[in-house]
């Protein structure tokens, strides 16, 4: 055996399979190698870490033996750690898989040829022997047998990629290399552009159509391919998402994993657009210049209504977060400003500029009362007593109690002449104001002057 090393082979393990290792270390020991097994060289009072650390450099072979709890293990995984940090591809042949029980192997593991020892054969331990010892050991011959095997197991292995088919010598299949891998990264890089480019020449059509956030997912895929290309084609990276779902075990890859993240990761983050903003411009029947800077408006969206909102100084009100199916259709729009109407029918069409003009025409003036009661000298009521305008041709009869009631437009601040005449006594005139319903007249018993007798 070659004299650089103090050990020969150095046994990583979980402890959970320390039965079976024990047994393999006794079985390599009495075939003569010099073994690091932790129950041998670690005493009471060592520092374990750095006991591995020197266990490794000194041994010439680190033998990992798998299972499903060493896999699972913090201490294992950096024993093989610090093994492929030293020796990536594991030129110098210096680790060594050694399967116990079944179990699924990572990505960075199934690159490199294993040791089948689940059986514990004779078999498996002499092809192991075979790799720890070398192809010749000191003052030993070796037999042609062993030689051919030594001369096979410890030839440099190639990684080879997970899709290439077993093919016969010298039409072995080529796996796509790192350059390769980065010019796939960049044609699905350059198509996420060009769907981004396209996304946002054709927006406001999109926005109209409601459409934005399903064809956001164009984007994103050629993206995800990009992202899981580069860094698992290009990078040679490595990952695993292993969880449970619905009673079964769920296992992905990293490309996939990554895959994956990019697109829900973007449609989750990014909050693709949805919603637009509708300017509602309020103004008076001389047009757009009309501005009508006071009221409120309100705009109903199925069952969603929205408002009603004040309408500004400048005649703008703004409604926020309008769903993109409703971009391009008819919806009920309506403003409240005293003394306007809404020109139409109150129906609008949102256009694509999301501006609309609101036109308000003028109300007619709401008419006024005017009214009270007529009395006689004797503060009755007097019945039957003609109350009239005369300017207006307005006209009515007061109740069985005098009272009495006239509606007339509204005439601003004029005051209006009032009549009032019954037979048996004198007319009265007076002048009032629209709007005054309190008023009192006291009629006088007499004879007007056009019934007197000649």
């Amino acid at each position: 055996m070659g004299t650089e090393f103090q050990y020969d082979v150095f046994l990583s393990h979980n402890m959970a399979d320390k039965p079976l290792v024990r047994r393999l270390a006794e079985r390599l020991r009495a075939a003569g190698l010099r073994v690091w097994y932790d129950e041998w060289v670690v005493r009471p009072g060592d520092d374990i870490y750095l006991a591995i650390e020197r266990g490794l450099e000194a041994a010439r072979v680190q033998v990992l033996c798998l299972s499903p709890v060493a896999l699972g293990s913090n201490w294992v995984a950096l024993e093989r750690s610090t093994a492929l940090f030293r020796d990536p591809i594991n030129a110098g042949r210096r680790f060594v898989p050694l399967l116990l029980v079944d179990c699924e192997l990572p990505d960075t593991l199934r690159r490199y040829k294993y040791v089948d020892f689940r059986g514990e054969t004779e078999a498996a331990l002499e092809e192991l022997l075979i790799v720890c010892r070398g192809p010749t050991e000191a003052g030993l011959a070796v037999s042609p047998t062993d030689a051919v095997k030594a001369a096979h197991l410890t030839e440099p292995v190639k990684a080879i990629h997970p899709t290439q088919l077993e093919t016969s010598p010298g039409k072995q299949q080529a796996g796509l290399g790192p350059s390769s891998w980065v010019r796939v990264t960049w044609i699905a890089f350059l198509l996420s552009a060009a769907a981004a480019a396209g996304l946002i020449a054709s927006s406001q059509h999109l926005a109209q159509s409601g459409l934005t956030s399903s064809i956001y997912f164009i984007v994103l895929f050629p993206l995800g391919l990009a992202a899981a290309g580069f860094l698992f084609g290009a990078l040679r990276s490595s990952a695993k998402f292993v969880g449970k779902r619905y009673g079964a075990t769920l296992q992905l890859g990293g490309p996939v994993v990554i895959f994956v993240m990019v697109i829900l990761g973007g449609l989750t983050i990014a909050h693709p657009e949805n919603t637009f903003s509708l300017l509602v411009r309020v103004h008076g029947p001389a047009g757009p210049s009309d501005v009508i800077g006071h009221g409120k408006a309100t705009l109903d969206l199925g069952t969603d209504r929205r408002g009603p909102l004040s309408i500004s100084d400048r005649g703008e009100v703004s409604f926020n977060e309008i769903p993109t199916q409703f971009a391009g259709k008819t919806v009920p729009l309506w403003a409240d400003v005293p003394g306007f109407a809404v020109k139409d029918s109150g129906l609008q069409t949102i256009p694509p500029t999301h501006v609309i003009y609101l036109a308000m025409v003028p109300l007619p003036p709401k008419p006024k009362k005017i009214g009270g009661l007529v009395k006689d000298e004797e503060l009755n009521g007097v019945g039957g007593v003609r109350v009239f305008l005369p300017s207006l041709s307005v006209e009515t009869t007061t109740n069985d109690d005098g009272h009495f009631e006239l509606s007339v437009a509204d005439p601003g601040e004029r005051d209006l002449l009032l009549r009032t005449e019954r037979k048996g006594y004198l007319p009265t005139e007076q002048y009032v104001t629209a709007g005054n319903t309190d008023l009192g007249f006291v009629l006088k018993k007499g004879t007007p002057l056009k019934e007197a007798v000649p």
